[in-house]
């Protein structure tokens, strides 16, 4: 009924459907000659298979006039601008179930989760933290050589309040050893709720936590 409808207010898109059904018509009757079967009596009314033939076309020429979806931004947390000269530590990253996909979602007022329909991440966000964190250690810290560093964060999101919060703990490790650890607790106002700002808020959140670490193992 919806397609019917646009047909009924698209004269151009109407006639273009039927050209085409004449010429389906058409193609039809010349196989039947070539057959040597009797031609049909002319159809006066549009029968069912007619109507779903119809509206097949017609969400073809809908699609073709309206243009393909558009894509979705793909974002990326982007790398630090100076590179290390050691090789990255080893990173592990642990982020809230909700949050760990590659949606882009905000906590609504209601504390409803809502997504961002025209961007999703290119990588998971635990993904990209760790490449981030990974990378801001190597240039800016001298960690112990075979160490690691986990974190696990509560909150890594832009909440009802319009504030990005990342809390949670980390701990630089040796094997079964623990070495350092500590908190991790970040917060900044987005108020405009795009990829851009999520990117934006997220890349320092991740810089605040490599702060944090280079300043708690700087003595190591």
């Amino acid at each position: 009924a919806e397609i019917e409808g646009l047909l009924a207010s698209d004269a151009p898109a109407r006639r273009d459907l039927e050209a085409m059904l004449r010429d389906l018509a058409r193609a039809a009757r010349l196989q039947r000659k070539h057959r040597g079967t009797p031609r049909p009596p002319a159809i006066r009314t549009m029968t069912k298979p007619t109507t779903l033939l119809l509206c097949t076309f017609a969400g073809a020429l809908l699609l073709a006039a309206c243009g393909s979806t558009p894509d979705r931004r793909t974002l990326y947390l982007p790398a630090p601008e100076r590179a290390g000269e050691v090789p990255a530590p080893m990173v592990r990253v642990a982020l809230p179930r909700h949050v760990e996909h590659r949606s882009l979602r905000v906590r609504d007022t209601d504390q409803r989760l809502r997504t961002l329909p025209d961007e999703s991440w290119a990588e998971s966000p635990a993904e990209g933290f760790e490449r981030l964190l990974a990378e801001q250690l190597a240039a800016r810290a001298t960690l112990p050589v075979a160490s690691r560093v986990e974190v696990r964060l509560s909150r890594f999101e832009r909440e009802a309040d319009g504030v990005f919060r990342a809390i949670g703990h980390w701990r630089l490790r040796d094997g079964g050893t623990t070495l350092r650890s500590g908190g991790i607790d970040f917060e900044r106002r987005v108020d405009t709720v795009d990829g851009a700002a999520l990117v934006e808020a997220m890349s320092a959140a991740v810089a605040a936590a490599a702060d944090t670490i280079i300043a708690a193992t700087a003595t190591e």
